[in-house]
């Protein structure tokens, strides 16, 4: 520090300039929480739009395969309805 005229002069001289250092430094650290959150919430939200799209793309396919299905089922039951049942106990009656 330089003594000039009986004043103290140099960086720790005189009033402080700008913000305290525990002040900028509580203002830096609450900037980069909030810009983690911003962060976290726009990549939880891209896993929630995937997450949301394939349940409704399985879904989808589900009810697709249900509805092929049915016919099958449908067909099968006309088929046994239509058989006879008698054939079924005279093959029983021969073994």
């Amino acid at each position: 520090m330089l003594m000039l005229r009986g004043k103290p002069r140099g960086k720790l001289s005189g009033k402080p300039r700008g913000k305290p250092r525990a002040e900028m430094g509580a203002m830096l650290r609450s900037s980069l929480a909030a810009l983690v959150c911003l962060l976290g919430f726009t990549v939880l939200s891209g896993c929630t739009a995937i997450a949301v799209t394939s349940a409704v793309v399985g879904t989808a396919a589900a009810v697709a395969i249900e509805v092929v299905e049915v016919p099958f089922e449908v067909a099968g039951a006309v088929y046994d309805a239509s058989t006879d049942d008698d054939e079924d106990e005279d093959e029983a009656a021969e073994d």
